[in-house]
């Protein structure tokens, strides 16, 4: 069974809008939060699990998600001006219970995902293309990832992962 979408509450935040709803599936139910606008749906049949950073020009990127028994590589832009969705080139791999940082730059890095993955990728909003970037040490799913001041992103813990590291965007 497809989980459904039962109750989208939304609230404006800063660098976007911020959703919380609660799916059910299977006579089971979860509460999730992702930053976009839910008046709208998504092209996709994206379920949760997604990551979704604001960019700079306004718009939200939701990354990966889960399709019923698989992680999803589909990528898509949500515009809350107009509360309308777009589509944009896929991540190369993927990803549930990843993140999506935005960097100083404006493009997107996401890490990690079920799997774990230690794989990484780089959003350029500009182009709409995803490059590889440098792996993570240690494979990663369900980790933090946090924008220093520096312009470096720390990675932390995640499934089976009681560490750290850090991401440069200035190294390959």
């Amino acid at each position: 069974m497809v989980a459904r979408v039962l109750i989208i509450l939304a609230v404006a935040a800063a660098a976007g809008a911020v959703a919380v709803f609660l799916t059910s599936q299977g006579g089971s139910h979860q509460l999730h939060c992702s930053t976009f606008h839910s008046s709208a749906r998504a092209n996709s049949s994206l379920a949760d699990r997604r990551r979704s950073p604001g960019l700079p020009d306004g718009q939200v990127l939701v990354t990966g998600g889960w399709d019923v028994n698989h992680a999803v590589a589909a990528a898509e832009l949500y515009d809350p001006g107009t509360r309308s969705w777009s589509a944009t080139g896929s991540m190369a791999t993927p990803r549930a219970f990843h993140t999506a940082t935005l960097l100083p730059d404006g493009s997107v890095l996401v890490a990690g995902g079920d799997g774990p993955l230690a794989s990484a990728e780089l959003y350029d909003p500009s182009g709409r293309t995803w490059t590889a970037t440098a792996r993570m040490g240690t494979p990663r799913a369900y980790h933090t990832a946090t924008l220093l001041p520096d312009g470096e992103v720390l990675v932390a813990g995640g499934m089976g992962a009681a560490s750290t590291e850090r991401y440069d965007p200035g190294s390959p």
